[in-house]
């Protein structure tokens, strides 16, 4: 029977007991070769692949536990990050956890990088190497190794001998914020009583000067702390230090420092917090940040989704002690929580908050406060059964000045456009039996917006009069020319022009069709007329103008009102699907259409198709029409390429036209250039675009151009040009262009790994690495950065060994960089060179017959020449 594991990590333990046990003799009582044994679950460098990690690290720790000390230890120093990450390092004995510890960054800095899964470093903690911890802890160095052993200690058994050095990390300003909290978390672990001790390190925080960062590790400390040890007074104080903050810098990225007692609040909500201010007056100079208002708010909204059995008053007591201000707006959450509230009983509840609201307001205050507080704080309008349950109490109050009161309540709360309406004559009736209550009466019957309602009424009405003035007398002028309008008569050029003008503006309103306006000042006789005689204006009517006029337009940024006649009249054949009709056109009507593409509407591209369609039927020719309209354009002092966006659709028109502008015109300013190398890179053959590139190269070029034309060529034949550069000549050359270009011209190159070589070589010689480069767009270290991940994920064996030639010529701040990516690469290598052996292979290897695989090959050798080594003579005598 055939037995699976279906549990990964166990078949990784019994696989490693067992080579252990072969190895060590205890199956047979033969030992077979430790290197063998390595070789059948390596790669072709000797270490093991991703999937063969688990077992080469229980190996490695049954060697140690069978007491092969010095194969454990050979193992150990080929991958230490691999025994660390797979296997246990609690097993092995002092010398042998020492040795796991100072070669885990060896060969990559940040060898935590590639661990998958929750990895167990705890084991990695004991008495025995305090003294390698805190020399670690204390060195200047980036990278994993402080890291792993913040969280072995975290991990791991208490170290008594670490707490000093813990603490000082803590509350050291200087050391970097993961460093501070992992300390934080390994310190207080130490005792019995974790809770007294985050508090007694809370209190020695609070001693230290106010940052950020220390905001932070004080906010994760109080998440850990029950709500008996913390009370709301030190939550208060906590807010109001990061309140008292001064500003962040613009170039910081500090965020986040309430987040782990935000989390905490929501899972465990406080709702003894808010039944008092929530934090000390910020003062007039300043408000609160945008952090601490949205804590506030969301802690708020947790509390009360736990707490939906409160009264009104204690929700508005609740509401009132975050706001900053009264009229404060409460963010989506908080407000869905209030929502929710009012939703286990809508009717008494809205009632009850609105209650609540009334007897806060204070009473000199105009009663419309309330239904705009209760309307932003319930999201909602007061509901019909609110309204009479507002006026029956109203009219029920027997004290008077309470019952005028609540009458001004009431009135003020459906004194809105879809409530007044309604309630109007039961609330003037009400007030005037009331008696002594005129100036409220008055005020609510008054309109603040009445005489501008009226200049509206009047202006409207003006308007419609003049529209229909001006339809009358169209319709009577242009009724008995209708044949004229619809043949585009000479005669009628004047009104398809002043018709093609409104169908424009309508067109770009995209409010309703294009012919509305001409149709709302004739009637639909005429507009039908007007619609034909554009279209037969746009097939028979000679403009007289050229492309090269259009161009010269272009860069003015300027329009013939025959345009206007011509793309209305070509957008009209294709929304009738009468585009064969335009076939024989000239193509000067393609760039009109080009040019007033937008007349179909943002999401229609109908003409913009029609156009790229019409200039691609004959390319030779259409590539000479863009190509004068460019030039026609730049010569007019236009610095853009139009339609160069839309040509990639059309490869051989946009090769054509591109390499007849760029023979003509090589010396284009810096983004239009690079705009046209980028779909020149897309269109033309990688010899088409170097043939080009020789010729513009040999013209006189501006220094910005020559730049960039240098880099296409570099970028293409980088190992056969490279040498023509110096390193200085080369840095703006690689930095010339940028963004797609770049990408396109990496993707044509012959040697794209010599390429981004380059870019190390030469642009990481002299400019640092920056942390934040990701947010830095075009920094010559974004692009650095961007070479070395390029290199990290090639499959090119060149890659590699770029890597070992790296490190010097850089700037030490890339260092670690580099090697970590030289590591990922290499193991990337490994992964895909790596083939397991078949089961027969393996037992016979086992049974110490032929190899497995080129690594046991290997193996096998280097054993063999160990024994001869052996029986060497070694003395005074040896040759």
């Amino acid at each position: 029977m055939l037995f699976e594991p279906f549990h990964k990590t166990i078949a990784e333990f019994l696989g490693g007991r067992y080579l252990a046990r072969r190895v060590t003799g205890k199956i047979d009582g033969v030992r077979f070769p430790v290197q063998r044994a390595t070789a059948l679950i390596s790669s072709h460098d000797g270490k093991a692949a991703s999937e063969m990690r688990g077992l080469f690290a229980w190996f490695t720790a049954h060697l140690s536990r069978l007491g092969d000390h010095g194969g454990a230890l050979t193992l150990i120093d080929l991958d230490a990050a691999t025994v660390l990450a797979y296997g246990d390092a609690a097993v092995f004995r002092t010398d042998e956890r020492r040795t796991m510890l100072h070669s885990l960054d060896r060969d990559d800095p940040y060898f935590l990088s590639s661990r998958t899964g929750s990895t167990v470093l705890g084991g990695l903690a004991g008495e025995d190497l305090v003294q390698d911890f805190i020399e670690i802890l204390d060195a200047k160095k980036s990278g994993h190794l402080q890291l792993t052993v913040l969280e072995a200690l975290r991990d791991g058994t208490p170290l008594p001998a670490m707490q000093a050095k813990l603490r000082d990390i803590v509350l050291d300003d200087g050391r970097q914020p993961w460093q501070r909290d992992r300390a934080c978390d390994a310190w207080v672990k130490i005792g019995t009583d974790r809770s007294e001790r985050r508090l007694q390190l809370y209190r020695d925080l609070e001693s230290t000067p106010f940052t950020y960062d220390q905001i932070s590790l004080r906010a994760g400390l109080l998440a850990d702390l029950s709500t008996t040890v913390a009370d709301p007074d030190t939550v208060r104080r906590l807010l109001t230090d990061l309140n008292d903050l001064p500003a962040k810098e613009v170039d910081t990225h500090h965020m986040g420092a309430l987040l782990s007692l935000l989390m905490e609040l929501k899972k465990r909500p406080r709702a003894d917090y808010f039944d008092e201010p929530s934090i000390a007056s910020p003062g007039n100079d300043r408000g609160l940040k945008s952090e601490v208002r949205h804590f506030l708010q969301r802690a708020l909204a947790s509390a009360i989704l736990a707490s939906l059995d409160i009264g009104a008053e204690r929700l508005w007591g609740w509401l009132r002690a975050i706001r900053e201000y009264e009229w404060d707006r409460l963010d989506d959450d908080l407000a869905g929580a209030v929502a929710a509230w009012i939703e286990q009983d809508p009717d008494q509840r809205e009632n009850q908050l609105f209650e609540a609201i009334a007897d806060k307001v204070d009473p000199r205050d105009g009663a419309w406060i309330i239904s705009n507080h209760y309307i932003s704080t319930a999201r909602r309008a007061p509901s019909e059964n609110l309204l009479e349950a507002l006026f029956s109490r109203a009219l029920s109050e027997p004290d008077v000045a309470k019952r005028r009161r609540r009458l001004d309540i009431a009135a003020w709360a459906v004194r809105t456009e879809s409530l007044w309406p309604v309630w109007k004559d039961r609330i003037i009736g009400a007030l005037d039996a009331e008696g002594g209550m005129e100036e409220l009466a008055a005020a609510l019957l008054s309109d603040p917006n009445a005489k501008w309602k009226e200049e509206e009424r009047g202006r409207k009405a003006a308007e419609q009069a003049e529209v229909e003035a001006t339809r009358a007398n169209n319709v009577r002028e242009l009724s008995s020319k209708v044949n004229g309008i619809d043949a585009a008569n000479a005669s009628e050029h004047g009104v398809l022009g002043w018709a093609a003008v409104h169908y424009r503006d309508t067109a770009i309103s995209e409010r309703k069709s294009p012919l509305a306006t001409v149709e709302k000042f004739t009637d639909s006789q005429i507009t039908s007329a007007i619609a034909e005689g554009l279209v037969q204006y746009a097939i028979h009517v000679d403009t007289g103008f050229t492309v090269a006029d259009f161009g010269e337009m272009e860069a003015k940024n300027s329009t013939y009102r025959k345009e206007y006649v011509v793309a209305a009249g070509v957008h009209q054949i294709i929304v009738q699907g009468r585009a064969s009709e335009l076939n024989a056109c000239p193509l000067v009507t393609a760039i009109i259409a080009l040019r007033h593409r937008y007349f179909s509407g943002t999401d229609d591209k109908s003409m913009e198709h029609w156009a790229m369609k019409r200039l691609a039927d004959d390319p030779a020719l259409g590539a000479e029409a863009l190509v004068t309209f460019w030039l026609a354009s730049i010569n007019a002092g236009g610095a853009s390429l139009d339609f160069l966006h839309l040509l990639e659709a059309s490869p051989e028109l946009a090769a054509r036209a591109l390499a007849s502008l760029l023979q003509v015109q090589p010396d284009l300013e810096e983004r239009p250039l690079k705009r046209a190398l980028s779909v020149a890179a897309a269109v033309m053959s990688i010899s088409g675009l170097l043939l080009l590139t020789e010729g513009a190269l040999a013209c006189e070029l501006n220094i910005k151009a020559r730049a960039i034309w240098s880099f296409v060529r570099l970028a293409l034949k980088p190992k056969t040009f490279a040498a023509s550069y110096t390193t200085e000549a080369l840095e703006p050359i690689l930095l010339a262009p940028g963004g797609e270009l770049v990408e396109r011209l990496q993707a044509l190159s012959d040697a794209p790994e010599e390429l981004d070589n380059l870019r190390i070589r030469v642009l990481g010689r002299s400019h640092p690495a920056h942390e934040d480069d990701w947010n830095e767009l075009g920094s010559v270290s974004r692009i650095v950065r961007a070479a070395i991940q390029r290199l990290q994920a090639s499959t090119h064996s060149r890659a590699g060994a770029i890597f070992k030639e790296l490190t010097a010529p850089t700037d030490p701040s890339w260092t670690q960089i580099i090697a970590h990516a030289a590591a990922e690469q290499a193991r990337s290598m490994r992964d895909k060179l790596y083939g397991a052996p078949s089961l027969s292979k393996l037992r016979d290897a086992l049974a110490d017959g032929p190899p497995a695989n080129p690594a046991d090959l290997v193996a096998i050798v280097r054993e063999v020449l160990g024994r001869y080594w052996r029986t060497l003579r070694t003395g005074s005598e040896t040759p």
